[in-house]
This record gives C-alpha cells, sequence and structure tokens, in this order.
C-alpha cells in the first residue's frame, strides 16, 4: 500500500497543520508493517521548517519524496508521482 501527503504544510509552518503532517509521517514510520509513504511538497511557499526538524529516516527507506517550487496549480494537470520531476 502507498500513503501519499501533501507534506508541503510540514515545512512552510511550524505549528498547526504543518506539525500535524510532520507527526502523520513520524507515526507512519515507525509501524512495524508500515505503507510506502510519498511524500509531495508542490508550491511556492517558503520553507521555514529546517530539514533536521522534519525527522525523517536519513536512509529514505519506503520513504519517496517530490519536492518542487513550481505552482501547486500544475498539480491538478500533472500526475503526481515521486519518481517524476516537472
Amino acid at each position: 500500500m502507498r500513503v501519499g501527503i501533501d507534506y508541503l504544510p510540514a515545512v512552510t509552518h511550524a505549528p498547526g497543520a504543518g506539525r500535524y503532517a510532520r507527526e502523520l509521517v513520524r507515526a507512519l514510520l515507525r509501524l512495524e508493517d508500515r505503507p510506502e509513504i510519498a511524500l509531495y511538497e508542490v508550491g511556492r511557499a517558503e520553507r521555514t521548517v529546517e530539514e533536521r526538524a522534519l525527522g525523517l529516516p536519513a536512509d529514505g527507506r519506503g520513504l519517496a519524496r517530490l519536492v518542487s517550487t513550481r505552482s501547486r496549480r500544475l498539480s491538478e494537470w500533472i500526475p503526481l508521482s515521486p519518481r517524476a520531476s516537472f
């Protein structure tokens, strides 16, 4: 199973929705039978949360991350895949 999460709030907002997204991903990563996790950071918002504060594993195993500073409106027209770049 693959779980896709809009991860932009996690890297742009420390409290609120950003913290919720970070904690959700951390909890999924701790599952014994965890799903593949795809994180989508698409948008022009300023990334204010430091990388080390995200709590993502260094090896990135079972985790795919798509990072793009393109407009979020493009995501309506482009099928997002963690392996895709646009």
